[in-house]
């Protein structure tokens, strides 16, 4: 039921359904209101047609919706905190009110929603707890869930957890406070309507904006996000890797691989080409991120092989606090291998500690590096792999 009040008014389901057209299509605007009680900025909506101005007496986190040339359409928040949509009748100068949907009650927990420019859906993110928060895309007519994004850390308070937006009636974006280190930046998740897929990158913050200072908000959910270059924290799955051989790819995906991104070297970066048990061989070595685990692992393209993974699978808490991946692999190409002193003089059988490998040249060996820290080189001899020292 609505419920009409005095001056103006909201509809969810009926928004698409428009009246007699004006002469003119109205516009709306945000006056800054003072709302004491409310966790989030709050605003006057003020409507304008040629020389009429009218302003509702309601307050609302966010931009209306501007429906056809009849309606203005937006989130109400009244200051007993009861949510409502509120429909405002140009014609009639008219305010409908009626009981936000369960799904639409939510998008009140996060920063203002944002209705696409021709209103058929609405984006709005949740706060599922104080520290956690996701997105949401939905049809406005019926609710539908269209598209949900990755789940977040250290998301802001929603007062100062960014904007949402749309760049037209399909693509869709979220800017949030993004710092690493000194650099103040935004993180941007975008998409399309009608994709599963949402992207990452950080953008500069635009001439004059100021940032509450919070920690970096990073990667709660990998399997529930599908990134790109560009955020400290991204994963590619095997098919977004540009170059893999179709047998490395089949064997990733078998495996529930993800490829982890370091910032700390050129992407796309931890996965390698070379010739790891024997010349003219070509084999690949790629960092396998799954479960909050990692492994380096080894796809022989040959007989000639050692164990894989190269070493054990390790704890990896990229996504639960760590904010930025900081090993990344790289070809220890074999002219290298011959100067290499090794660790031990229990890793070969002829060599003494800290000799070169000089009689085990001829192949590669693979490096796995700490960005900033140090490297081991690991080179596969006689079916074991053995260490060799690396970069200080």
């Amino acid at each position: 039921m609505l419920r009409k009040v005095h001056g103006a008014a909201v509809l969810v389901a009926g928004v698409i359904g428009l009246g007699c057209e004006t002469t003119q299509r109205p516009t709306a605007h945000l006056l800054p209101a003072t709302a004491p009680w409310s966790r989030v900025p709050l605003y006057w909506v003020e409507v304008r047609i040629a020389a009429r101005i009218d302003t509702l007496g309601i307050y609302t986190p966010g931009p209306p919706l501007v429906a056809g040339d009849t309606q203005i359409v937006g989130i109400m928040t009244q200051v007993n905190g009861d949510v409502r949509v509120f429909r405002y009748d140009v014609r009639t100068r008219s305010t409908y009110l009626e009981p936000m949907p369960a799904w639409l009650a939510e998008a009140a927990l996060g920063p203002a929603p944002a209705f696409a420019p021709d209103g058929a859906h609405l984006l709005y993110a949740v706060a599922l707890d104080n520290q956690r928060a996701q997105l949401f895309v939905r049809r406005l007519a019926g609710g539908a869930e269209l598209l949900r994004g990755p789940v977040l850390w250290n998301v802001p308070p929603p007062a100062e957890a960014g904007s949402l937006g749309w760049h037209d009636a399909e693509r869709f974006f979220w800017d949030l406070p993004w710092f690493n280190g000194a650099d103040s930046r935004l993180l941007r998740l975008s998409g399309r309507v009608g994709s599963a897929v949402v992207n990452a990158d950080t953008v500069p913050v635009p001439a004059g904006a100021v940032l509450a200072h919070y920690r970096p908000v990073v990667l709660a959910d990998p399997d529930s996000f599908v990134p790109v270059s560009g955020s400290s924290f991204a994963l590619l799955r095997p098919a977004q890797f540009p170059g893999l051989a179709p047998q490395v790819r089949a064997e990733l995906d078998s495996l529930g691989c993800w490829i982890p991104q370091s910032p700390d070297t050129p992407r796309p970066n931890n996965a390698i080409r070379g010739s790891f048990a024997k010349v003219g061989q070509i084999d690949w070595a790629v960092r396998c991120w799954r479960d909050h685990r990692s492994a380096v692992l080894i796809i022989w393209g040959g007989d000639a092989r050692c164990p894989s993974p190269l070493r054990d699978w390790y704890a990896d808490p990229l996504g639960r606090g760590q904010e930025f991946y900081d090993r990344y692999l790289a070809v220890a190409d074999s002219a290298r291998i011959a100067t290499i002193e090794m660790y031990g003089q229990e890793e070969g059988d002829s060599d003494t500690a800290w000799t070169p490998l000089r009689e085990w040249r001829g192949y590669d060996g693979v490096e796995d590096i700490v960005a900033e820290k140090a490297s081991s080189v690991w080179y596969c001899v006689n079916g074991r792999w053995i260490q060799l020292g690396g970069a200080d």
